[in-house]
């Protein structure tokens, strides 16, 4: 071997030892309800500067995609399995029935933990509460503090009848009075200040913001003062809230020295909710619905030393089911699971072309819907959106309107979503025989199902049994 080969070879061999005794840390945040123009890199009304700084400094995922709602996005973000092959399907996991994301499946905070990362899971779970084993500290993180639950007050942190607040497995009332947002970035922060410097981190940190129910604080609201529709206004206030707690959550992470090894995450769980103050313009739909406005929302990826390109906007497409193989590829953490996600790494790192040519949006045997993307082509089966068929487009942030399909007895529908975006031109019957080789695709995806768990709900599970807390322990039982 020449004295530059050596050379050459030692210092791939140290490059290498270096990436692998160093793994980065890793933050995975994700939104509640927040639509594709609830961002300012879409639109300039919204104040969104730190999400924005982060965003112009990594690359802005164009084609990012999740599902309707918000239990099946998790499911499948922490599994890398669609929820069709969970059993979460058909919607969300309510509080009071015993449903849950299936424990036969490895979460990625499992696999993280399991190779030598300290695990925090900081905000909202809404994965299975009625039994200790499906909660975040049983599934495979450290830590926990927040809502096990769906949705609650901000500051009061009720989820209808019942408390919803824990750090860890404990209730915690010291957040009272504290808006949500606020409260989960103070226990995020406290974190990522206790971290051992000589380990790598993975904080898993989801807001509830900007779910109902709509409350910011005064000083956010008044930022909007222009907007006439309240919904609209308050949201946009949540919204830049959260992002100067994305800004509080960057500064813990320079001053602790974690920025210059460091892979941050930012995706929506679904779409904005437009009958409560999103705003998905120009997309077609709400959360909710298999209109891209349910589904397609903004994400990016922020690194200063682990991305080749950055400062552009990627347009190929990922899945949610994506980020559980592609965040351990990351970590250096092989996985052999026959999982539906594909590692999006060398896509987002180096601008290259995606791992998929195709997705599922979702599979829904008890509705009798679906859709699947294959190439620029989408096509869907009964119903997008609501049973009449109606669907917002919000014109500006003050105001939206209702638009209603004409009337069609159609099935399927097709859309070319590289062409129209907007899905404004319904293909099915100019192109029969495409519509016809995605239904024989569809149908072979769907033979593959897991039946949907939507148990009837337990009166056992009532706060009123236990406090008038929402309390775990209650039901036993995997799928």
């Amino acid at each position: 071997m020449t004295a530059m080969l050596k050379l050459c070879w030692l210092v791939v061999c140290s490059a290498l030892s270096v990436s692998s005794a160093n793994p980065p840390h890793i933050v995975l945040i994700v939104a509640d309800d927040l639509g594709w123009n609830d961002v300012s890199w879409n639109n300039p009304d919204i104040s969104t500067p730190n999400l924005q700084d982060l965003a112009s400094q990594g690359v802005i995922l164009n084609s990012s995609y999740v599902m309707p709602v918000c239990s099946p996005t998790r499911g499948a973000l922490l599994t890398g399995y669609y929820p069709y092959h969970l059993g979460l399907q058909h919607g969300i996991i309510k509080g009071d029935t015993p449903s849950f994301l299936t424990t036969t499946k490895s979460t990625v905070s499992e696999k993280l933990h399991d190779n030598g990362y300290t695990t925090h899971m900081v905000g909202k779970w809404h994965l299975g509460m009625c039994n200790w084993t499906y909660t975040p500290t049983y599934r495979g993180f450290d830590t926990s503090g927040g809502l096990l639950g769906g949705s609650a007050g901000h500051y009061d942190h009720m989820n209808g009848n019942g408390f919803d607040f824990r750090i860890n497995t404990t209730v915690d009332h010291s957040y009272d009075g504290i808006h949500s947002t606020e409260a989960y970035t103070d226990i995020a922060i406290n974190a990522i200040n206790g971290q051992d410097p000589d380990k790598p981190m993975f904080l898993y940190l989801a807001y509830q913001a900007a779910h109902t129910p709509l409350e910011t604080d005064p000083a956010y609201e008044a930022q909007y003062s222009s907007v006439v529709n309240d919904n609209r206004r308050i949201y946009s206030g949540m919204v830049t809230q959260m992002d100067d707690s994305v800004g509080r959550i960057r500064k813990a992470l320079e001053d602790k020295g974690f920025l210059d090894n460091l892979v941050l995450v930012f995706i929506s769980d679904n779409g904005g909710d437009v009958n409560n103050g999103g705003n998905n313009y120009p997309l077609r739909g709400s959360k909710s619905t298999y209109w891209e406005g349910g589904v397609r929302t903004p994400a990016f990826v922020y690194s200063k030393t682990h991305l080749d390109v950055t400062g552009y906007t990627q347009s190929n497409f990922l899945h949610a089911v994506d980020w559980y193989p592609t965040l351990l590829e990351v970590a250096g953490v092989s996985q052999s699971d026959n999982i539906d996600g594909v590692s999006q790494w060398d896509m987002i790192k180096s601008q290259g072309a995606s791992a998929r040519t195709e997705f599922v949006y979702n599979i829904d045997e008890i509705k009798n819907t679906a859709a699947i993307r294959v190439g620029s082509y989408k096509l869907t089966k009964g119903s997008p959106g609501s049973k009449s068929d109606i669907y917002d487009v919000p014109l500006t942030n003050r105001r939206r309107r209702a638009v209603r399909n004409r009337a069609t007895s159609v099935k399927y529908r097709l859309f070319d979503i590289d062409a129209d975006p907007t899905e404004s031109r319904d293909l099915s019957r100019r192109l029969p025989d495409l519509v016809d080789q995605l239904k024989a695709k569809l149908d072979t995806l769907s033979a593959t199902f897991t039946p949907a768990h939507v148990p009837a709900a337990d009166s056992n599970g009532k706060p009123r049994n236990w406090g008038g807390v929402w309390t775990p322990g209650w039901c036993a039982g995997d799928l």
